[in-house]
Parts: structure tokens; sequence; C-alpha cells
């Protein structure tokens, strides 16, 4: 996936990342068309704020975005 989103134009540079625009935890796809740059650490901090948020969820509990 990473070399398709190279040819896609998304090329990281420094601390960033690819990342998933809508994480698939909250029903996002697993595709290039999903993926963005995002600084590391923004990254890491924004997972860990919606895994906690889910973690307790059962499995197809409707989660609302915005």
């Amino acid at each position: 996936m990473a070399t398709r989103s190279t040819a896609n134009g998304l090329v990281p540079s420094g601390d960033e990342i690819y990342d998933f625009r809508v994480p698939p935890v909250l029903g996002g796809s697993l595709s290039v068309a999903n993926l963005q740059l995002i600084d590391f650490e923004v990254a890491v901090n924004l997972a860990g704020q919606i895994h906690e948020q889910v973690r307790n969820l059962p499995p197809g509990a409707p989660v609302r975005l915005g």
C-alpha cells in the first residue's frame, strides 16, 4: 500500500507517516484512497484516543462520526 501511495503523490517527509483518514476501527477502508500523511505524534495521539473510546463497545455497535 505504501508503494501505491507514493505513486499517487503521498510521500512522507520529516516526521510524517501514512495514516487512515477514517480509521478501520471506525469502518474506514483499507485502501490507498483512505490514506493521508500526518505527523507521527498526532497520529499516535489520535489513534490512542479513538481506541480508548471504542475498546469497550460491543462488536457492531454504531459509532457516529463528528
